[in-house]
């Protein structure tokens, strides 16, 4: 049960940080 826990906050963070670069660029 923790693996998904921590496997869901990295996908988070992920999708984050490409939204953020994603904004920044384009």
């Amino acid at each position: 049960v923790l693996i998904w826990k921590v496997v869901l906050f990295v996908v988070l963070m992920v999708i984050a940080n490409l939204r953020a670069t994603g904004t920044r660029n384009y």
